[in-house]
């Protein structure tokens, strides 16, 4: 049931972060409503009319767009290869990145990019193809311990992230290799460029993408609690803790408190029905 409302915060959450992004307050140009609307209505046909990869399309058409931009404002786009210096933390670092980074992250990498994560695969592919707790946190663990002596940024999975993959068509890992081969390519071969373009990518574009994704997994989480009967009440408010907080670790920690009273609550119901 806490699973559930970390599923549905971290959507509504998600969602709203789209909605954001896909509503600037300029209603022409780039950055703009106008954009976000035609974005909104092209994913929705393609997603409801087509089988068509649906993410890709709408990514290739921001691309596109993006690079419109940079010929007009007369930018070079540059080719070469990018520069992956190995970069050997020294003492202080790693002592200031295990207090301020990885020991206040340790909460919600383990509820967010582990539990959550490998309770979305069961919902999504079934028990016999979800993902297990322990292949995920080393899978996280590894990519941070290696990503990290070539200057990469914390990286960890998210439900987010499966919630969008899913809704977009992924359906196995082989869609995920994929992924990760295409980012490689393009990071090796066109970082520089793939820089610049970032640096200008219509947000509208990005937004309504993360809107999806976040309707996605809010959608999970609310089919799980229909089933959820009388411990509705703690999948509420995990959800609102989180959404209200901004912390997934409070907002499970509510949810915990009520799913303990509540299940104390009934314990004592039951202990005076068999007393009486």
């Amino acid at each position: 049931s806490v699973v559930a409302g970390m599923q549905l915060g971290l959507g509504v959450k998600m969602a709203a972060s789209g909605c954001a992004s896909a509503w600037p307050e300029e209603w022409l140009g780039m950055d703009s409503r106008a954009l976000g609307i035609a974005t909104l209505l092209a994913t929705t046909g393609l997603l409801i009319f087509t089988k068509l990869p649906t993410a890709l399309i709408i990514f290739a058409i921001g691309s596109v767009l993006a690079v419109v931009e940079i010929v007009d404002d007369g930018t070079a786009l540059s080719l070469d290869w990018i520069s992956v210096p190995v970069v050997a933390p020294t003492g202080s670092e790693w002592l200031e990145g295990t207090l301020q980074g990885a020991l206040p992250q340790i909460p919600l990498t383990t509820l967010n990019s582990v539990v959550s994560v490998c309770a979305l695969s069961v919902d999504l592919f079934g028990e016999d193809r979800a993902a297990t707790r322990v292949s995920v946190a080393w899978s996280v663990g590894l990519m941070n311990v290696v990503g990290c002596w070539f200057g990469g940024m914390p990286s960890c999975h998210g439900a987010g992230g499966l919630a969008g993959q899913y809704k977009f068509g992924a359906r196995s890992g082989c869609a995920v290799i994929l992924l990760g081969l295409g980012k490689l390519a393009l990071g090796l071969f066109a970082g520089q460029a793939m820089d610049t373009i970032i640096q200008v990518y219509p947000k509208p574009v990005l937004g309504v993408l993360l809107l999806f994704a976040g309707c996605e997994l809010a959608s999970v989480g609310l089919r799980t609690m229909q089933n959820a009967g009388d411990k509705l009440l703690p999948c509420v408010v995990t959800a609102g803790a989180y959404i209200g907080t901004k912390n997934m670790a409070l907002g499970v920690v509510a949810g915990l408190v009520v799913a303990l009273a509540a299940e104390a609550q009934e314990r004592r119901q039951a202990k005076h029905k068999g007393e009486a």
